[in-house]
């Protein structure tokens, strides 16, 4: 079972980007953490950070450990929400899927006239 963790903190702008690097430096050395842990920032507001913990066999719906010492430790900067996903369907690439809902023409289709 494919199950996304979703840690979102809102905290003063300042912190924000060294808490980043901080998170990278702890949880992504030499490129370990590729399509496990992404970290984002919301744009247009300066304040608001997401980290996606992406759990490809999951044992369960719960929170894993690691999760829930990020959200308790982030706790200290701010407001955390910290939730768990399951994966329910996927979703065609977006170049197909917005030429779907587009009329475009998919790759190698030839446009109508």
């Amino acid at each position: 079972m494919i199950v996304l963790e979703s840690i979102q903190l809102r905290s003063e702008a300042e912190v924000i980007p060294p808490l980043c690097e901080q998170i990278k430096k702890s949880f992504c050395r030499d490129g370990g953490c590729d399509g496990v842990i992404s970290v984002y920032r919301r744009s247009g507001l300066a304040t608001d950070l997401a980290i996606h913990i992406r759990h490809v066999q999951a044992p369960s719906l719960e929170p894993s450990i690691l999760g829930l010492r990020l959200a308790a430790a982030l706790r200290a900067f701010g407001l955390v929400e910290h939730a768990v996903w399951e994966h329910m369907t996927e979703i065609p690439p977006v170049d197909h899927f917005v030429a779907y809902h587009n009329g475009i023409p998919k790759k190698g289709e030839k446009p109508e006239q």
